[in-house]
């Protein structure tokens, strides 16, 4: 065996199971098929991550979208559509957490209305921009 098979297959034989597989053993809390499963889907982690969201650094998003890919291995039904079901995982999971972001920062500036500012002055006297 080539050093190059060898890395390719991994030393425990993960590198020649389906995704299918590597997402049951992740399910039963098999670590080294998780960090399998996030090697081969590296690109659509790293597509998720660039997705700016307000208040969350590249870690964070990162972190969001390899949570993705466990609920992905939960979520896997029929055999040999992990990566389908993957992808929508993570989609939904980076833009739940962008649609929080944004409400966060909505309610934060509606706190600021309700308070009175920036729209009325220290008189209560509603100012023009």
């Amino acid at each position: 065996m080539t050093v190059k098979t060898e890395l390719a297959q991994g030393l425990d034989g993960l590198g020649l199971r389906s995704d299918d597989e590597l997402a049951a053993l992740a399910v039963r809390g098999d670590g080294p098929a998780f960090s399998e499963l996030a090697r081969r889907h590296s690109r659509l982690v790293a597509g998720a991550m660039g997705r700016r969201v307000p208040g969350l650094g590249a870690d964070d998003l990162r972190q969001e979208a390899l949570v993705g890919l466990l609920e992905a291995c939960h979520a896997v039904r029929a055999a040999g559509c992990y990566s389908e079901v993957a992808e929508a995982c993570v989609r939904r999971r980076v833009r739940a957490v962008h649609a929080e972001a944004i409400r966060s920062w909505f309610a934060s500036f509606d706190q600021l209305v309700v308070r009175g500012w920036p729209l009325t002055n220290k008189d209560g006297v509603r100012e023009a921009w």
